[in-house]
Parts: structure tokens; C-alpha cells; sequence
């Protein structure tokens, strides 16, 4: 598959007399220009973005894909603002049914598009969800919802059976939208699990945190079968909220993998084998496997007898750095750019760790807190920054998470509880903005 903006950036020379953005005229990097003559327009293309685009719309089975270099936020603040648009355009109020799982962006990009969520009750934890296709279609017949959305795979590895949902979506008129950030190289499996070959409507991708693409890379999926109005709108949606100096080195990298995504696959493979059989040994050790994702080990660290960040600081210790670590767990994610040197220092340095009795102390589940205002009224609301122990009563304003997983602990514009602020303690979060109160 040819790579056109890898092309171009390779015929602008280092040389060349630039009298244009950026400042360092290429002398640091001379690959890195924005929107200059013959680069295209990255969100009203008809040049070489287009043709990378079209590439990668192949390469996904897509109906169309945007390119984002902004990350999945930027993704996910377009198809939210799509969903409110297409509800509109249909005389429709927006709702959006949701998992609790979603990541913050989702609840701001509700507050920029006055969207308020409905809640889809079935979490385990804050970090997972174990939504069926009985409690969605029940959850569609009560909300009349624009759309259902779920963010699967999660943060722990988790993946969510969807083979139905998009059936159940459609059957009601709801779109299905899948945040598959962490899953983009799910296409690539000798049997994809892709969302869009579910039938999702919109899936968006991060390319940076499981291909081989630069950090802020990511992609905004629409599915073939979906509404005409999303393909119509989608460059405008994303377009709103990007930047108008997008960074070539991050688009020519999702090009560059356009053209290397035959090697990519046989890398993956290979890798998910092994990764396969590591599993197994550290499962046999008397490790917790929790992830059923290819590409993540999530150690259920207090069934080995550590908390998560007690088992972060030996890996680190030997120079081995993991993707999260909370009271609980232990996640790590893995590619084809680890090496089986990698793998072994890996998993020697767990075989390495003692096993002690399990701690008993389940992390908190999720609880219904009472909503007073819209996440839009709320985030927009006169604040003031207070101490989480003294939360219970008052009206969330800000977003509650520790960064990763950058899940919200609680929404904006609920009246905080007991059980949740119990959760934002243990979750570390000591301090939450809330509405003013009069004096």
C-alpha cells in the first residue's frame, strides 16, 4: 500500500528556503511542517491526506476514517457532537446510553455538546463493565437513546462479547459507538475483533498505544452500514475541535503504517503466542490472569498477596516499567516492538516475587448517585475546590479520576454520597470541585 504524505514530506527537502511555520525551518526535523502547499488539509482533504486515508479506510474495512493527531479525545468529542447533530437532524432530543467505564473526555465532550448521559447499570468495578445483550436492549426500550455507547476493550484488558449489539442498536435506532481505543490492533488478529466488523456505526481507535504509530496518532472509524449524516459530517465534527496546525510527523506515521501493516500482522502474531504462553507459566506460578485482550496482562495483584503498586515498585526496581497500577491491579501492555528479551526479563522478574496469603478487600463498586444538574450546567457552574471528606452532600463540577486510567469516579452534576466519596478516597482522590454554595 503506498504511503502519499511519507512521499511528499520525503520530496520537501531539508534544504528547501522556508518562509513558513514552524520556527526552526526544518532544521530540527525536516519532516515536520503543517498545512503548506501540496501537504493537503488534513479536515476538508482532497490530496494526499485523502489517498492515506482512503488506504487506511481499506486496511480497517471502514466506510470512512479520519485521521486524528490529537488522540482519541479529539475522536471522541467529534462523535459525541455527531450524535448530537444527528438527533437534532431528526427531531430527536440526544441521549447517549453509556457504560460508567468511559473515559473523562467522553463527560466533557457531553458538557461542550450539552449532551447528558444515561447510565447502563452492569459495572464489576469503575474500570470494567458487564453489560449483556438483555440489560441493553431493556436499557433501549426505557431511554428511546440516539446511540449506545461502550468502551471495550477497558483499561484492565477486559473485552466485551458485542456479537449482538449491534443488532439490538439498530433494531431500536440507536447507533453503536465503540471506544476501542485500546483495541486498534484487534483488526489484525488472524480472526479480527474489530468493532466494525460487529457492525459498530463508529469506532474509535488510538493508533499509538497498540500500533506502531506516534503518540497523539489515532483514528475515527465510521462503519460502512452506518447513516449517511455521519460520513457526511465527519471531517466537519472533527474539524470543530482540532487544531488548525496539524503535525506532519504524526501524519505521515499513520501513513507510514498504512504501508506496513502486512509486516505488522505477522509481528502480532507472533506475539500473542508468546504472550499466550507467558500467561500460562505466570498462571501456573499462581498469578491472577485477568485480561482476556491479546495484548495486556492485568495481574489481580491482592489474589497474589500485593497490592498493584506494590508489584509496580519490583518491576521497576529492575528497569521494567508497567502501563498502571492501582490498590488492586497490576497492567501491562505489550506489542510486537517488545522483544523476547523483554518477555523473559518479564516474566522472570514475577517468577522472582514471593507468593503470600491473598488480601481480602474488593475494590468499591459503582453506585447511583442523584443527578441535580446537566453535565453541561454543572461543568460551567460557579465552583469551589473542597476536600473530598467533606463531599457528601455537595454537587460534582469537576472530573474525578487519577490519570490512567482517567476514569471519573463520579459525574459531574451528581450530589456526591457516601459509597462514592468512600471510593474517591480510595481511589487516592482527596480533593474534588463542586458547586458553590451561597454564603
Amino acid at each position: 500500500m503506498n504511503t502519499p504524505v511519507c512521499d511528499f514530506l520525503k520530496s520537501y527537502r531539508k534544504d528547501n528556503i522556508r518562509f513558513h511555520m514552524p520556527g526552526h525551518k526544518g532544521k530540527i526535523n525536516a519532516g515536520d511542517v503543517t498545512e503548506i502547499d501540496g501537504a493537503d488539509v488534513l479536515y476538508s482533504p482532497d490530496g494526499i491526506i485523502s489517498e492515506s486515508e482512503r488506504n487506511a479506510s481499506a486496511l480497517f474495512e471502514s466506510g470512512k476514517t479520519v485521521y486524528s493527531v490529537e488522540g482519541s479525545s479529539l475522536s471522541i468529542r467529534a462523535t459525541v457532537y455527531l450524535v448530537a447533530t444527528y438527533a437534532k437532524s431528526r427531531a430527536q432530543k440526544p441521549v447517549i446510553l453509556a457504560t460508567r467505564n468511559v473515559h473523562s473526555t467522553f463527560i466533557s465532550a457531553c458538557a461542550l455538546s450539552d449532551v447528558t448521559p444515561v447510565w447502563l447499570a452492569g459495572e464489576d468495578n469503575y474500570l470494567s463493565s458487564s453489560v449483556t445483550a438483555k440489560s441493553l436492549d431493556e436499557a433501549l426500550d426505557k431511554t428511546n437513546a440516539t446511540a449506545f455507547y461502550l468502551t471495550t476493550p477497558d483499561y484492565l484488558g477486559n473485552l466485551v462479547d458485542i456479537s449482538r449489539f449491534a443488532e439490538i442498536c439498530h433494531r431500536h435506532g440507536a447507533l453503536f459507538i465503540v471506544d476501542n481505543a485500546h483495541g486498534a490492533y484487534l483488526k489484525f488478529l488472524p480472526s479480527s475483533l474489530h468493532p466494525l466488523d460487529f457492525g459498530a456505526d463508529v469506532s474509535i481507535d488510538s493508533a499509538h498505544k497498540t500500533l506502531p504509530c506516534l503518540t497523539g496518532t489515532a483514528y475515527l472509524h465510521i462503519g460502512k452500514n452506518a447513516p449517511a449524516f455521519l460520513l457526511e459530517h465527519a471531517d466537519g465534527a472533527m474539524a470543530l475541535f482540532a487544531t488548525t496546525s496539524p503535525s506532519y510527523l504524526l501524519i505521515s506515521s499513520l501513513d507510514e503504517f498504512n504501508g506496513t501493516a502486512d509486516d505488522f500482522k505477522l509481528g502480532l502474531n507472533r506475539t500473542v503466542n508468546e504472550l499466550n504462553e507467558l500467561k500460562r507459566k505466570l498462571t501456573e506460578n499462581g498469578y491472577k490472569i485477568l485480561s482476556v485482550e491479546p495484548l495486556k496482562i492485568t495481574i489481580d495483584a491482592k489474589a497474589y498477596g500485593y497490592y498493584g503498586h506494590e508489584l509496580y515498585s519490583v518491576l521497576k526496581a529492575k528497569k521494567i516499567f508497567a502501563e498502571f497500577a492501582d490498590e488492586d491491579y497490576l497492567t501491562l501492555m505489550i506489542s510486537p516492538y517488545n522483544d523476547e528479551e523483554e518477555l523473559t526479563a518479564l516474566l522472570s522478574a514475577l517468577l522472582q516475587v514471593k507468593r503470600k496469603s491473598p488480601i481480602d478487600e474488593t475494590p468499591p463498586a459503582p453506585t447511583e448517585c442523584e443527578r441535580v444538574l446537566s453535565v453541561r450546567e454543572a461543568v460551567f457552574a460557579d465552583s469551589e475546590t473542597i476536600d473530598s471528606s467533606c463531599a457528601v452532600g455537595r454537587v460534582l463540577t469537576g472530573l474525578t479520576l487519577s490519570c490512567p486510567p482517567a476514569v471519573p469516579i463520579a459525574i459531574c452534576g451528581e450530589r456526591l454520597n457516601k459509597a462514592t466519596v468512600d471510593a474517591l478516597k480510595y481511589y487516592g482522590i482527596n480533593q474534588v470541585k463542586v458547586l458553590k454554595t451561597e454564603d
